[in-house]
């Protein structure tokens, strides 16, 4: 026995319903799973207390951006911070380069000024009137006008003093643990000390970020919402 069927309808319009419909759950797939790798990524880093720069280095782009149909949508999550974030993600020793030692001011030191200055990267001033951080010891002297000393004998804080201060303000190198220095401020030759920094010659970055982590749950939820369609 031989069945015949015959469709009189046109299939077209069925065919490319359905093909929208895919099309339609794929990309809210993608763009589900990426939007929740970005949250995640920016929330470790506003967690760590890293600031709003950092966590909105973190950016996403889904394509194709004009959302035409396509069985093939993908999402691209990526970093504009490439060097900080994979610093924070791995927790590297940092080296002192230029000098001897890396400034690390206390909040004391952050609240007089030390660890932020008006010249950028490059050079010349930064965009905006803003400061970068960055904590020089030699230009915070000079702002106070202040002599750096170490064990009674003026010391390299970055570049040289040729003279003594005029204010009377002093900062004062005292050796510390592993090799490292205190720097105290005197304000005034009679004053007490304050301690504004610590100097180390090297210093280990704190592991704060879990990038891999966060990809890999990403893609677990983009399999469950695809299985699930």
């Amino acid at each position: 026995m031989r069945l015949v069927a015959t469709i009189s309808d046109n299939l077209r319009p069925l065919l490319d319903d359905q093909a929208a419909a895919i099309s339609t759950a794929l990309r809210a797939a993608i763009e589900t799973a990426s939007a929740s790798l970005l949250d995640e990524l920016r929330g470790q880093v506003r967690a760590a207390g890293l600031g709003t720069g950092l966590e909105k280095a973190w950016r996403r782009e889904v394509y194709p951006r004009s959302r035409k149909r396509t069985f093939h949508p993908a999402a691209l999550v990526y970093s504009k911070s490439t060097v900080l974030h994979d610093a924070f993600d791995t927790g590297p020793t940092i080296n002192a380069r230029r000098s001897r030692f890396l400034v690390i001011p206390t909040e004391a030191g952050r609240r007089l000024g030390l660890g932020t200055v008006p010249s950028s990267r490059k050079g010349g001033a930064v965009p905006g009137g803003q400061r970068r951080r960055y904590a020089d010891l030699a230009v915070f002297a000079d702002g106070l006008d202040a002599e750096v000393v170490s064990a009674g004998r003026p010391a390299s804080s970055g570049r040289s003093r040729s003279s003594s201060s005029r204010s009377g303000a002093r900062i004062v190198l005292v050796p510390a643990k592993a090799g490292g220095l205190v720097a105290l401020l005197y304000l005034r030759r009679d004053a007490k000390p304050l301690a504004i920094a610590r100097l180390v010659p090297t210093v280990k970055l704190q592991k704060v970020l879990d990038i891999a982590g966060a990809e890999a749950r990403a893609e677990t939820a983009l399999s469950a919402a695809l299985a699930g369609g």
